[in-house]
């Protein structure tokens, strides 16, 4: 350590700093919602620090660079809330405000955020005895009547129709959100159906810009898959091949973040899944999107911050 370090007190209160700093990594970047403000500011006085020790010349730059990589690797620019939605008023429709594109959403007390689509599969002729057949329909019948919602009922918290829908769900909600961003999304899966799911910020009023991560389950291959959106068309950036399962029934975390530099990262349950660099899109984005593209979700809370006026990452 000697050798890194030249005299001066600046010096010696950056080894204490860094020292200190040891705390920080008992919460990483990736749990940052369990992370103090305590915590962000001792990373952002080490900052502060290795900047007068650059221009002092009071450290090794060895040591500095060190540091610095100590300070990025526990770093949280993405500070600014852009909305943060858990559904505990049982309304999608305000605080923040929500729009359904198509398919059905609604409000379920234990889960959050509802969402079902089903695969559209045509009805099979059958050679059922009659009888069965007047059994079977009556059945279908007594399911419509007992799920239609009781009147009074606000759409949010309405139960939808049981019916087989053949197109996607979509909601979304508006808000400028910075190039550099960072996105908190907590759900499960509710029943065993094909699932697909895709959520990210847009670009556009059509929502046909932007960055979607797609997971979906085919043939018992669970893949993610990072995509780059524009009008024309959209490009995969990044494919998991081997993705955790996500549509087990329990509850799981996904964490993506963006820097000003395009560099994504994205964990599953505060485990890193991949990194990936990518400046294809520039600009704000003007809102974020859910799709569901088949299955039965619960969302339970989406949390979106951004970065404004951080750097990027070195």
């Amino acid at each position: 350590m000697r050798g890194y370090l030249k005299s001066g007190g600046l010096a010696i209160g950056i080894v204490f700093l860094a020292a200190a700093s040891v705390v920080v990594a008992a919460v990483p970047a990736s749990a940052q919602g369990q992370r103090s403000e305590t915590v962000q500011r001792l990373v952002d006085e080490l900052r502060g620090l290795i900047t007068r020790g650059e221009k002092r010349r009071v450290a090794d730059p060895r040591f500095i660079g060190e540091l610095k990589a100590l300070a990025q690797k526990y770093d949280w620019p993405w500070r600014r809330v852009v909305f943060r939605e858990m559904f505990q008023d049982g309304d999608y429709t305000r605080n923040p405000s929500w729009s359904v594109a198509q398919g059905q959403f609604w409000v379920d007390g234990q889960l959050g955020l509802r969402t079902t689509v089903e695969p559209f599969e045509r009805p099979k002729e059958t050679s059922q005895p009659k009888r069965q057949q007047e059994s079977t329909d009556l059945f279908g019948t007594v399911l419509r009547e007992l799920t239609r919602p009781r009147e009074g009922e606000t759409e949010s918290r309405r139960q939808p129709e049981r019916r087989v829908p053949s197109t996607p769900s979509e909601i979304f909600t508006r808000g400028t959100i910075a190039n550099a961003f960072a996105l908190s999304l907590r759900f499960r899966t509710v029943s065993n159906l094909p699932a697909r799911i895709e959520v990210g910020p847009y670009q556009g009023e059509t929502r046909k810009g932007g960055y979607r991560l797609i997971y979906y389950n085919r043939s018992g291959a669970q893949v993610i898959e990072l995509v780059r959106m524009r009008p024309w068309g959209s490009s995969v950036v990044y494919s998991h091949e081997k993705a955790p399962m996500l549509d087990d029934g329990n509850s799981h975390v996904v964490l993506w973040t963006r820097d000003k530099g395009g560099n994504m990262k994205v964990s599953i349950d505060r485990k890193p899944l991949f990194s990936v660099v990518d400046s294809g899109l520039s600009g704000v984005f003007q809102g974020f999107t859910i799709v569901n593209g088949g299955g039965d979700y619960g969302i339970a809370a989406v949390t979106m911050t951004d970065a404004p006026n951080a750097p990027p990452s070195p």
